[in-house]
This record gives structure tokens, C-alpha cells and sequence, in this order.
């Protein structure tokens, strides 16, 4: 039995992946993923839940990984005032792409 020991850095967006690595093209990094070194490859797999899913899954179905690490910009947009690699502490959470509009305000199912 082979030992799987690559491993996946799953970028949720393009937005994410610019900042990441502002030097690798994103496109079609979940059918081809970037190879960063022998053993680290990394994706720009989707936004959202569905979509993150969708293209995770993708991924899982077509290559072998040994684990998978979850990596992004944690709200440092543009627009924020943070910067990339900026340590923030999140008091709390809440799933922004679950939720409705009402009246061009936002409401997350989640509190």
C-alpha cells in the first residue's frame, strides 16, 4: 500500500489566493492543482459552503492527499484595514454566506 504524503492547501477564493501567492495564477488550480514543492500542493477551491464542497470534494475525488489544511486571509480584504499575516483574535463568528436579505440588509441564519 502506498503512503500518501502530499499535502493540500486549500484556498477558499480568488480574492484569498492573490494575496497568498500574488505570483500563481488561479485558474483551474482545482482541476491542477499548484505544486508548491513535492510534498505541498495547493487550490483555490470555492467560495461558500457549496462551493468550497463542491471543489474540495473535486479534489479529494481525483488526487490522494494526507491531510488537508484549511488556509485563507481571515477577513484581511482590501477594504479592511488588516493586512496579510495581521494576528487577529475572533470573539465571534458567524457563517456570512447562510443567511437573507431583507431590505438591502444582510441577516446571518447564525448568531
Amino acid at each position: 500500500m502506498r503512503t500518501l504524503r502530499k499535502t493540500l492547501l486549500a484556498v477558499p477564493s480568488s480574492v484569498e489566493w492573490k494575496v497568498l501567492f500574488p505570483k500563481v495564477p488561479y485558474e483551474n488550480s482545482v482541476q491542477k492543482p499548484f505544486v508548491l514543492s513535492s510534498s505541498l500542493e495547493a487550490a483555490c477551491v470555492g467560495v461558500g459552503l457549496v462551493g468550497f464542497a463542491s471543489g474540495f470534494t473535486q479534489l479529494l475525488g481525483s488526487r490522494q492527499y494526507a491531510k488537508a489544511i484549511l488556509v485563507g486571509i481571515a477577513g484581511a480584504l482590501p477594504f479592511s484595514g488588516l493586512s496579510s499575516g495581521t494576528i487577529v483574535r475572533v470573539d465571534a463568528e458567524c457563517v456570512g454566506d447562510v443567511g437573507y436579505w431583507n431590505d438591502g440588509v444582510f441577516s446571518p441564519f447564525s448568531n
